[in-house]
């Protein structure tokens, strides 16, 4: 795969990257995106780019992390977003079974390859591609298009940036500041500017937005709003595989079932580790209090049971 961009382009780019490096964190905007192109197997896609990852590890070396959007209504091997990033970033093969394996549940799950990169010319090594959150993985999940619904995590990174400027990071490390939770952070969607323009969409995510922030407030039950066997189903396997990345509240996401009107998480950034010296299950951590509802902590043990066995 062959990333081209023009030298102001690359300029542009290199300069973001410089100051998120000096800075220890990238926070985006709607200016940072750059147009460009990509070439894989003798065809070519316009695409808009910009730098991806929340911190530096995306941006080492000359080996940096990219979001990438065709133009026109293109699709890249079926994806019109995607990620580009080294490897590392998901720790190598690790998150690659983890979406395997979610397909193989029938559950949703993000297209996940390995492909070799250059940029201008220049050979990077192998790349990570990686779906981004749209209407193409739902339906290529095999599931009715609907809205992909996560708590944003901006704000917990913008206290981070500010910390860092007053020059506080120890008190940032050691939680003295007041922190985004999910009990303050808003409720957002992925591709809202499309998902407005359109009354049926729209309305799908108001009411599962809705729904969130009741069950939020504490006035639904886990089994109100989520899609229980497949909740269930989905933390016994993170637990599998012990990947406790993709269970912290400010990284998850949620498919909206418009049939159903219920909530199923989609895995994302797993961080599944090497070695494990000790186990722990998403009963203990209790994510979201979703383990305070009887019948969803019934579900979940017998499909750890099942997944143990």
């Amino acid at each position: 795969l062959k990333i081209n961009l023009s030298f102001k382009n690359f300029e542009k780019i290199s300069k973001l990257r410089n100051k998120a490096i000096k800075e220890g964190v990238l926070v985006r905007s709607d200016s940072d995106k750059v147009t460009g192109s990509i070439s894989y197997k003798n065809k070519n896609y316009p695409v808009s780019l910009r730098l991806k990852g929340d911190w530096i590890d995306h941006l080492l070396g000359e080996k940096w992390s990219f979001r990438a959007e065709t133009k026109n209504d293109d699709r890249f091997l079926g994806m019109q977003e995607f990620s580009l990033q080294h490897p590392r970033t998901r720790n190598y093969h690790n998150e690659s079974i983890l979406h395997k394996l979610l397909k193989y549940e029938k559950l949703p799950y993000l297209r996940y390859k390995f492909l070799p990169v250059s940029l201008n010319g220049k050979y990077l090594g192998i790349y990570a591609l990686e779906e981004h959150f749209g209407k193409e993985l739902i339906e290529n999940s095999g599931l009715r298009e609907g809205p992909i619904i996560k708590l944003s995590e901006q704000d917990k990174r913008n206290e981070y940036k500010r910390m860092l400027k007053i020059g506080k990071s120890d008190e940032y490390k050691l939680g003295n500041y007041n922190d985004t939770s999910l009990n303050n952070a808003d409720i957002q969607t992925f591709n809202l500017n499309k998902i407005s323009k359109n009354k049926e969409k729209t309305s799908q995510y108001q009411l599962g937005s809705t729904l969130l922030n009741e069950y939020l407030r504490g006035n639904l039950k886990a089994s109100d709003i989520f899609d229980i066997s497949m909740t269930a189903k989905y933390f016994a396997l993170t637990d599998l595989l012990q990947a406790t990345g993709a269970n912290t509240w400010y990284d998850m996401r949620f498919y909206f079932d418009p049939i159903s009107a219920r909530l199923i998480p989609i895995g994302y950034d797993a961080q599944i580790p090497y070695l494990i010296s000790k186990r722990s299950l998403s009963l203990d951590q209790n994510v979201l209090k979703l383990f305070d509802d009887q019948f969803f902590r019934s579900a979940y043990l017998k499909y750890l049971y099942l997944f143990s066995e």
